[in-house]
């Protein structure tokens, strides 16, 4: 018979140990940009927003692994509105994260197709032009999962997962059309 709690243990390990390494690189990347005047263009602070977002998700895996520990060790039930309560400002900077994403690949774009006009534009309209988008788009989707909350038990409490199914769909949709945006634009 196969253990799948030796399993869980060590998935969750290895999350803890990625949370770890990826602290690392985005802290060095942030640190790096602060230290480095030359790094403060419009794609090195979209890079910059994006890695302080990520590292924000990151720290807030560990809430994930929390409740996975604690349903495997004892008979803990995770309810959503419970779940959704620890991890709101994560899917928050998910929502960013992803409009940043597509915004760098439009950047690159622009930059090569419009080089004198990207060039020209102020840098510092642009980028909060760019950070409104996302937290218009991350501010919408937290009062959805807010508004969607429900006593429903689910088995892991990560952004899909706290989000009702019908907002969860909302998400899952804008971030496919937002990699079919980069995918387009790396083409």
């Amino acid at each position: 018979m196969v253990d799948y709690k030796a399993h869980q243990y060590f998935l969750y390990s290895v999350v803890i140990l990625m949370i770890f390494i990826g602290l690392f690189g985005n802290l060095n990347l942030i640190w790096l940009h602060f230290r480095r005047p030359v790094l403060r263009t419009k794609y090195g602070c979209l890079l910059t927003l994006l890695t302080t977002f990520q590292t924000f998700c990151l720290v807030s895996e560990s809430v994930n692994v929390a409740f996975g520990i604690a349903t495997i060790t004892t008979n803990y039930q995770i309810k959503r509105d419970f779940c959704y309560n620890f991890i709101f400002l994560d899917i928050f900077c998910n929502c960013v994260q992803t409009i940043l994403i597509a915004a760098i690949s439009v950047d690159f774009l622009i930059a090569i197709l419009f080089p004198i006009e990207h060039r020209n534009l102020s840098t510092t309209p642009y980028l909060c032009f760019i950070v409104a988008l996302g937290f218009i788009y991350g501010s919408s989707i937290v009062i959805l999962g807010f508004a969607d909350a429900n006593q429903d038990v689910v088995k892991l409490c990560n952004p899909p997962t706290a989000l009702h199914p019908k907002v969860a769909t909302l998400w899952y949709r804008v971030a496919f059309l937002a990699a079919l945006e980069v995918a387009n634009d790396r083409r």
